[in-house]
């Protein structure tokens, strides 16, 4: 029996202006430090990027195609368009002039698609990079000027007052618009976080309002949580980190988490990706360190979540600030080229910090770092990338067993209604790891083969990843897992009853069959089966189960066999019987082997027959099989054996007499 799931996978279809997770799976930072995410195992890793034009202290942000190919990259102080993508070489640089005066911003600036053209985008700045500090925009078309792209509007600003250093995105495709969000900073005006709403017919530029309980700002990153509730503000200068509810229909916001302490210059802020987690880089004004904390999400009190903090780094011989960025599943801490202590994390010495399960406790966090070449290396900033809720998703047919028995062989199909060839690397992650092999799909599907060798109860589950990449580029993973178990014996043997098993679904082990029978037993070991007769009517059944199996010739003598009977007249009796798992479609045998020791009739009259046959029960059936009438003493054993294609899950095996 087969079952057919949907699986979902992150790659959307016919979408051609809305944003998606692969336009961000390119960064470039710092000075000419670069890496992308487009890769089969999903590890980031390095890429160079040559420009020293897009070299920048902090902020910075790019745009890749639906393929996952760099397209767009704003320093804050120059934009870069590559307009081949099959030739990082050819690039186009386009100076914002003077209204820019400088790249060193904790987010300079933002790029998101627009919902109208999907040639066109907004990019938004910020603060310390834009004269006066204002709020401004531009829109960019890549299909001006040959495909080189150019500007369609100049500059143009949104708000009459100072604006902090921090600015972030949220789109929503249910909703099918964004949130573009600033601070305003300066005291005279009031402190206030500003919304601005973008959507299919434009940007709307008078923007929503919610004041701030701060009373000094100035840089510092904010950032939405991952399901979209919550939007996290630092405030470098104020000494506080603030952590709002949000609602994004509305665009409205409610105080949730203030945290003050007045030596932390907090810095910049992300969440995990399950949004159980916070975590922070700050900067110790007391002894002048960079610190990484984690705070828990889940807790219910603003004094529960200062309490949940947990210091992760320490940047003991670093003074400047320190980015952090979650993206697919991790989350990237900047570092310079100077050396840092990780604390107990094995005293790494890298260039970006990474935080391979960021959802997981303070304790059982991983860490990991990588390494940047040819004196490449970040400074104090990442890249800006919006929240992106419910992106759509491609749609996966996986056809599997539902369960896989001990010894089984199967096969499992992976179809991609995703109309693009790919090559796909499978293995087995658990309970242990092997690689299966590498396939080509046909039509968009992928078939390979496995078994259950697993002969343990430690699991219950054999899991496999997929690791697909598109002939376009795109890399995607696809995890599947089948159910197994042990599934103990097929078929019942004579007679080996502390042996064969049924599994048992509450303890999730084998356990033994009960072995039973309609008539009294008789405790003798010693003796053969005619001894035992004492009564007119009486059967009697092997005294020992396992000797009588481990001694098994076929050849009556003074040890225990199987079983002899001398039944009522016409009365059916089982002399025998098992419950025994059986799966429902599947054919089985059923053998017996039986004689009968009365060699002297203990009546006056014709003496009885003894007609044996074999019989199958279960919530389906009741069937007689192999039945064989007037069985003498002459004939010694006889073997019953018969077949039957079982309609349940569990069936009574018995010997009728």
């Amino acid at each position: 029996m087969k079952i057919i799931l949907l699986l979902f996978i992150l790659i959307s279809l016919n979408l051609f202006s809305q944003p998606k997770s692969i336009n961000y799976s390119n960064w470039l930072f710092g000075k000419g430090a670069g890496i992308t995410f487009n890769t089969n195992d999903g590890n980031a890793k390095e890429i160079l990027d040559n420009i020293p034009e897009l070299e920048t202290e902090e902020g910075i942000s790019t745009y890749s195609d639906d393929d996952g190919f760099l397209k767009l990259s704003c320093s804050g102080l120059v934009l870069s368009h590559f307009y081949d993508k099959t030739d990082y070489s050819k690039y186009k640089i386009f100076d914002l002039g003077d209204y820019i005066q400088t790249g060193s911003s904790t987010n300079s600036n933002i790029i998101v698609p627009s919902l109208e053209n999907k040639d066109q985008f907004y990019i938004f700045f910020a603060n310390d990079n834009v004269k006066n500090y204002k709020f401004v925009y531009r829109i960019f078309d890549v299909s001006l000027d040959n495909g080189k792209g150019d500007w369609i509007q100049d500059f143009e600003e949104l708000y009459d007052f100072t604006i902090a250093e921090k600015i972030t995105a949220i789109y929503d495709y249910d909703y099918n618009f964004y949130w573009i969000v600033v601070g305003e900073t300066l005291p005279y005006n009031g402190f206030h976080i500003l919304l601005y709403k973008l959507d299919e017919n434009g940007l709307q530029k008078v923007p929503k309002k919610f004041d701030l309980v701060i009373d000094r700002d100035l840089f510092g990153s904010i950032k939405f949580s991952p399901d979209g509730k919550y939007l996290a503000y630092c405030s470098s200068r104020g000494y506080r980190l603030l952590i709002y509810k949000f609602n994004f229909e509305d665009g409205t916001l409610s105080e949730f988490i203030d945290y003050k302490e007045d030596k932390y210059s907090f810095y910049s802020v992300d969440f995990s990706p399950n949004s159980t987690k916070v975590y922070v880089s700050a900067r110790n004004e007391n002894i002048n360190r960079t610190e990484l904390f984690q705070f828990d999400l889940r807790t219910t009190s603003n004094d529960d979540f200062i309490f949940s903090r947990k210091m992760l780094l320490e940047f003991e011989t670093e003074k400047e600030f320190r980015s952090v960025v979650t993206f697919k599943n991790k989350t990237y801490v900047t570092t310079n080229k100077t050396n840092y202590d990780l604390n107990d994390y094995n005293n790494l010495t890298n260039n970006l910090t990474i935080i391979d399960n960021p959802n997981e406790d303070f304790e059982n966090l991983k860490f990991n770092a990588l390494n940047f070449s040819n004196s490449r290396y970040p400074i104090h900033g990442l890249n800006t990338i919006p929240t992106i809720l419910n992106e759509p998703t491609i749609q996966y047919d996986i056809s599997k067993p539902d369960i896989a028995c001990f010894g089984d062989s199967f096969e499992l199909s992976i179809k991609s209604i995703y109309n693009i060839d790919y090559i796909a690397e499978v293995v087995r992650v658990f309970p242990t790891e092997q690689i299966i092999g590498i396939f080509n799909s046909l039509d968009s599907t992928i078939s390979f083969k496995d078994s259950n060798d697993y002969n343990s109860n430690f699991a219950n589950l054999i899991a496999y990843e997929a690791r697909l990449k598109y002939s376009n580029n795109i890399f995607d993973t696809v995890k599947v897992s089948v159910n197994f178990r042990l599934c103990c014996d097929n078929t019942v043997k004579n007679g080996n009853f502390q042996s064969n098993s049924t599994f048992d679904n509450i303890n999730g082990y084998c356990k033994p069959i009960d072995y039973f029978t309609d008539f009294d037993f008789r405790e003798s070991s010693n003796s053969s089966c005619p001894k035992l007769f004492t009564d007119f009517g009486q059967i009697a059944s092997t005294s020992n189960a396992g000797l009588h199996h481990s001694n098994f010739q076929r050849t009556p003598h003074k040890l225990s066999h199987l079983l002899v009977g001398d039944p009522l007249p016409n009365v059916p009796q089982r002399a025998w019987y098992q419950v025994n798992p059986t799966r429902k479609g599947t054919r089985y045998k059923f053998t017996a082997f039986v004689c009968n020791v009365e060699k002297t009739p203990r009546y006056i009259g014709e003496p009885r027959q003894l007609n044996i046959w074999l019989g199958i029960r279960n919530r389906n059936q009741d069937l007689v099989l192999k039945r064989i009438d007037d069985i003498k003493y002459e004939d010694d054993w006889i073997e019953l054996s018969d077949e039957f294609i079982a309609d349940d899950n569990s069936s009574e095996l018995a010997i009728w007499v």
